[in-house]
């Protein structure tokens, strides 16, 4: 009986759809299909109307978000006001970083659309991998390439600087005589 029940919640719709946004979500590449199984149930679904907001930035993180359906905005206040860092859809995550550490949340989001959201809090994320060791590496490493594109993105390259190129032996530099 035990077996029924496992194939009827992977023969559904649903549990399908959630797999197929967690395959294609950059935190989760990587993971096998049963470990995205796995995965997939620890999520809670919640739904935004347009306009709400999901955290403010300072509050405590405490979860991953996985934008199931819609849209939201991710924005930081500044010295010249509120800067919209960037706006995202379907398939996209937030709030990545409530899964490493308990800092406050660095940005603000705001529902732009009507919107579904595939919630995972910490507990239930570190009580996962604690019996699942492959999911916290693949899961972790992910998450570094990701902050590391978010430091180099926020980083402006610094300026080109001069080349200066060493005198061949025996030559000298302009304006200057030769060896003496």
């Amino acid at each position: 009986m035990k077996g029924r029940r496992w194939l009827t919640w992977a023969r559904d719709p649903e549990h399908r759809r959630r797999l197929l946004l967690l395959r294609g979500a950059p935190v989760f590449a990587g993971l096998p299909r049963r470990f995205l199984s796995r995965l997939a149930v620890r999520f809670f679904e919640k739904t935004y109307a347009a306009g709400d907001v999901v955290f403010h930035e300072g509050e405590p993180g405490k979860a991953l978000f996985l934008v199931l359906e819609g849209a939201v905005t991710i924005s930081r206040i500044g010295p010249e006001g509120e800067r919209i860092l960037r706006s995202t859809g379907p398939g996209a995550c937030f709030g990545e970083m409530a899964l490493i550490d308990d800092f406050p949340r660095s940005a603000t989001v705001r529902v732009t659309a009507p919107s579904s959201l595939l919630i995972l809090y910490k507990s239930d994320f570190d009580a996962l991998v604690e019996g699942h060791p492959r999911i916290a590496l693949v899961t972790l490493r992910n998450l570094l390439h990701i902050l590391a594109m978010y430091v180099r993105a926020a980083t402006p390259p610094s300026p080109p600087q001069p080349v200066v190129q060493p005198a061949a032996a025996g030559a000298s530099a302009p304006g200057t005589r030769g060896p003496l």
